[in-house]
């Protein structure tokens, strides 16, 4: 069992991941997809990711919270 599992994949999380501001789940940079750049500029602490299952309620993407 991964310590850190991947939100999208499941497989450990080790290099290149992001983690929800919302539930604190890490996610790869490549299963959201995200390339190096993207992934540098979110590391900015001002800015919050909100993973697949934090943006989505009712299998409907929630705007709402996305933009808390």
């Amino acid at each position: 069992m991964a310590l850190y599992p991947c939100v999208q994949c499941d497989e450990e999380c080790v290099d290149c991941t992001i983690q929800c501001s919302c539930c604190d789940r890490w996610v790869h940079s490549a299963c959201v997809p995200m390339d190096d750049a993207l992934l540098l500029a979110w590391s900015d602490v001002s800015l919050k990711f909100l993973c697949k299952d934090c943006c989505f309620t009712d299998n409907k993407y929630d705007m709402a919270k996305a933009l808390e």
